[in-house]
């Protein structure tokens, strides 16, 4: 029973870690004592093989020295031993995977100067610095006027108030007919008899009557008038525009004279503020000569409301001699009076020696 016992204490002071002499436990014989101490030392050798087959040894298999000795298998010099363990787990070593300088260096990967520095992501200068903020939004590039247009509003007049539009810097401008300028600014009025028709000349003599025909126009308002879009027709529903590209500004209290034919050495000698025809017999807007007379209509085509018409016979009581004009009294200066024709008279006086009668562009001489 002591053999018995006697590995199983080996074994377990084996597994504590402690060495122990196994003969000095053992009680056998010197003689066995003796064949152990050689058998040992054969499997030791690597020989324990053969002389386990020769005499097998039951106390070798489990023997604490050949399977646990501390010396071969747990010796923690050889596999614990801290040289060793520093060989693998090294500080070093490891220092060399995980050394801050190498891998976690803030120079290398967040050092602020490479990847957040101020000056290369976020710096003020280039991302957000106000001059360049300021090449983009810079108020001298977006509201200059030569980059965009702006509307300053209406020219200073350089030239005489009526030349230019009415405005808050030249009270006496033009607007369209039916509008005055007051308090800077063209206000709607009265359209109708804001110019009135003060001579009409259908039949001249001196010259062809495609040439020679006018009519002559009178603004009663203080505030000159642009004529543009002013229409100009007869009661055959003919109508010419006054189209022009510059203003054709009658000044207040002025006459204006549209002819049909503008060439002065053509039409008369007569000098117009608007030609509206061509001058040819082929033109549309004329005049009649005809007993039944005819009518000269002055609108702005956009309004059903008529500046001035004058509905004229060729017959008594209206003024019907050839080469004459028909010629308002100055007394008679309205849209209203110009209606009767008893305002009208032949004109008593030339224009020029030896042409036909009439005063185009001037006042009316009183009629006799």
């Amino acid at each position: 029973m002591r053999r018995a016992s006697a590995p199983l204490l080996a074994l377990a002071l084996a597994a504590t870690g402690c060495t122990w002499d196994w003969d000095a436990l053992h009680s056998q014989s010197s003689v066995d004592a003796s064949l152990d101490v050689r058998t040992d030392a054969m499997t030791d050798r690597g020989a324990d093989a053969p002389a386990d087959r020769a005499t097998p040894d039951v106390a070798d298999v489990p023997d604490a020295l050949d399977v646990v000795d501390a010396s071969d298998v747990t010796d923690v010099s050889d596999v614990l031993d801290a040289s060793d363990a520093a060989d693998v787990r090294d500080a070093s070593d490891a220092s060399d995977v995980t050394d801050a300088s190498d891998v976690f260096d803030a120079s290398d990967a967040t050092d602020a100067s490479d990847v957040l520095d101020a000056s290369d992501a976020t710096d003020a200068s280039d991302v957000l610095d106000a001059s360049d903020a300021a090449d983009v939004r810079d108020a001298a590039d977006v509201p200059d006027v030569t980059d965009a247009p702006v509307d300053l509003g209406p020219p200073v007049c350089t030239g005489a108030p009526a030349t230019c539009p009415c405005s808050a810097t030249n009270a006496g401008g033009y607007c369209r007919p039916g509008e005055s300028c007051t308090g800077g600014a063209c206000v709607a009025g009265t359209l109708a008899g804001s110019l009135v028709i003060t001579e009409i000349m259908n039949d001249p003599v001196f010259v062809g009557d495609e040439v020679g025909e006018w009519v002559e126009v009178y603004n009663p308002g203080a505030t000159p008038l642009d004529l543009r879009g002013m229409r100009i027709g007869n009661s055959r529903a003919q109508y010419a525009t006054i189209t022009a590209a510059a203003p054709v500004v009658l000044a207040p209290r002025a006459y204006g004279v549209l002819t049909r034919n503008g060439d002065t050495t053509m039409n008369g000698n007569v000098t117009p503020l608007y030609t509206y025809g061509t001058g040819l017999a082929t033109n549309t807007l004329t005049f009649s000569n005809s007993a039944g007379g005819d009518t000269v209509v002055l609108d702005l085509g956009t309004s059903t409301t008529e500046i001035d018409r004058v509905a004229y016979l060729g017959a008594a009581p209206w003024p019907m001699t050839m080469g004459r004009a028909k010629s308002l009294r100055p007394a008679m200066l309205t849209a209203t009076a110009n209606d009767s024709a008893a305002a009208w008279c032949n004109a008593p006086t030339q224009w020029v020696s030896g042409r036909d009668y009439g005063s185009p562009g001037v006042v009316n001489p009183d009629c006799p």
